[in-house]
């Protein structure tokens, strides 16, 4: 799931992680290096689990966005798929 986030002068990149127990934790950060820093091991263990044929431990439940270099920023480190802007699923 993906949205663009509406209203606010404050740019925000939200995402929500999830576990494979069903814990799931949103943060709302307004720097691309914060977003970087917690989502990147995230999609490395989403990719390892997918290249083992497993459920990962974590993953992108969803992500949004305000602004176009956001949504860039989210595909070139495979939180989202340019496709279809769904978060990156195995």
């Amino acid at each position: 799931m993906h949205s663009k986030n509406k209203g606010g002068k404050n740019k925000l990149i939200t995402f929500t992680i999830a576990t494979s127990k069903g814990v799931k934790t949103t943060y709302g950060v307004a720097k691309t290096d914060i977003a970087k820093k917690k989502l990147l091991p995230v999609i490395q263990e989403m990719r390892h689990a997918q290249k083992e044929k497993r459920e990962p431990q974590e993953f992108i439940d969803g992500v949004s966005y305000d602004t176009a270099s956001e949504r860039k920023f989210l595909i070139e480190m495979g939180a989202l798929v340019s496709e279809n802007d769904d978060p990156l699923i195995n």
